[in-house]
């Protein structure tokens, strides 16, 4: 009789045969049509992870196993490089924030046609899109209320963000201060070199784990959009719970998170070892309210391709 054991490991065993052939695949990124190529990629990643689901307490091995056989010719791209080999720890780095952004694509050979099948992606797309959400709100709440004075960005990462949105709004952005708090120092280095240019701006960097940060002041708007996707629901709703509290009567507080119907994730798990929490629209309507957030108050939203969803929080 088969045990459950060996059905277990056989199991395993075709999956590992899976992502041998789908890494022998890989270098036929440049002998393929792009598009084509780009949705066999994720025909086979979606097989494999089905196929994974029939042995849960192995899909952490095997993700790994396909990282250790594509990284090869993955890593042919700076920025998929970064994701596999996390000099920062993790895969969202400021440097891939940043890189995301700019659309970054000059690796040489090869490297070059995977940074554009990184960048065409849902979710880079969306990346740039929740900035794009940021420069909305923040420009929106300075034409309605001309004396916003204060925001806070919590894991605010490059900052990439608040340039544009400072920009974007121009004349009107004068006299807000942004109090900028990131864990990693490089990330707030960069930022700061990065805004030296704005005028009439000021800014307070603070360098800390924002679950321990202790702001002396309320915000007209608080923001974050990267950092919830790490976050168990304890340490969700405990911070969220603090950011409204940091929020003043008449502002804004704004959270976000990959939606759980993000169609890249696949590929950033199998690919990048890119592992977030991934929330639905109810999701985040129970962290909000476990956090003490009124329905009332709260607004459930999402950036164009609905890959990242929004809690936008009116105090």
């Amino acid at each position: 009789m088969t045990t459950i054991h060996e059905n277990t490991h056989d199991a395993v065993e075709l999956i590992k045969q899976e992502i041998r052939e789908f890494a022998d695949y890989l270098p036929h990124i440049a002998e393929e049509d792009s598009e084509r190529f780009a949705e066999q990629l994720q025909s086979k990643l979606d097989y494999i992870n089905a196929m994974s689901r029939c042995c849960p307490e192995d899909r952490e091995e095997l993700m790994h196993y396909c990282i250790r056989l594509c990284a090869p010719e993955l890593a042919q791209s700076l920025i998929q490089r970064q994701c596999i080999e996390k000099p920062f720890g993790y895969a969202g780095d400021f440097q891939i924030i940043e890189w995301i952004y700019d659309c970054k694509n000059d690796s040489p050979g090869r490297g070059k046609l995977w940074d554009e099948l990184f960048h065409a992606q849902a979710a880079p797309q969306a990346v740039r899109n929740r900035k794009d959400v940021f420069v909305d709100i923040y420009t929106s709440l300075c034409h309605r209320t001309p004396s916003i004075r204060s925001v806070l960005d919590v894991a605010c990462g490059p900052c990439r963000e608040v340039t544009d949105a400072v920009d974007q709004a121009g004349d009107l952005a004068k006299g807000t201060h942004f109090h900028c708090v990131d864990i990693e120092p490089k990330a707030i280095a960069y930022a700061r070199d990065r805004v030296h240019t704005l005028k009439e701006i000021s800014f307070r960097w603070e360098t800390a784990n924002v679950i321990r940060i202790r702001p002396s002041r309320r915000y007209d708007l608080v923001w974050s959009a990267g950092l919830f996707d790490y976050l168990n629901d304890r340490l969700a709703t405990f911070l969220l719970r603090r950011m409204w509290g940091w929020t003043k009567v008449g502002g804004m507080c704004v959270i976000g998170n990959f939606h759980a119907s993000n169609p890249s994730r696949n590929y950033m798990e199998w690919c990048g070892d890119w592992c977030l929490i991934h929330r639905t629209d109810d999701d985040m309507r129970r962290l909000c309210h476990d956090a003490g957030i009124p329905s009332k108050q709260m607004k459930i939203t999402h950036e164009p391709l609905g890959v990242c969803v929004f809690a936008i929080l009116t105090k």
